[in-house]
C-alpha cells in the first residue's frame, strides 16, 4: 500500500475534531455534565483520526 500525505484541509479539519473532542474530556473534567458529552469524547477524536488515516491511504482525500 502506498500512502500519500493529506491535503492541508483535510489535516486541519481532522485535528479540529480531535482538539473538538480534548475540548469535551476537559469539560467532563471540570463537571460540565451534558448526556451528549461522554459520547463525543470518544466520537471526535475517532472521526478525526479515520478522516486522517483515509487521507493518508486515498490519494487527493
Amino acid at each position: 500500500m502506498r500512502l500519500s500525505p493529506p491535503k492541508k484541509s483535510t489535516f486541519w479539519i481532522a485535528f479540529i475534531f480531535a482538539l473538538l473532542g480534548l475540548i469535551a474530556y476537559i469539560a467532563g473534567f471540570f463537571g460540565i455534565e451534558y448526556t451528549w458529552l461522554p459520547h463525543l469524547v470518544f466520537w471526535l477524536p475517532a472521526v478525526g483520526y479515520i478522516l486522517l488515516a483515509l487521507g493518508n491511504a486515498l490519494t487527493g482525500f
